[in-house]
């Protein structure tokens, strides 16, 4: 099933603009699938989970993640030990 999105950012409620392109061509004989942003996009989706957020709200944009997936995962912290 295809991720149903919005035209703003759920964080700050921007209007998302501009678009990813996509083209085909051949190198030296190899198809090879070339994705460009349009200079105008402000927004990126998540490549973990998919959440399209704009880039002005993401901590790393060029990560390619959310906020969300840029956080490391949290560990337990026992109590300290008695002897």
């Amino acid at each position: 099933m295809a991720q149903e999105t919005s035209d703003t950012c759920p964080q700050c409620r921007k209007l998302f603009v501009g678009a990813v392109e996509v083209r085909t061509m051949k190198i030296e004989g190899i198809a090879t699938v070339v994705c460009e942003e349009t200079p105008d996009r402000n927004w990126i989706q998540c490549d973990s989970c998919g959440l399209v957020i704009c880039k002005s709200c993401c901590l790393d944009a060029g990560s390619g993640f959310c906020n969300t997936c840029l956080k490391p995962p949290q560990t337990a912290v026992s109590g300290t030990a008695t002897a």
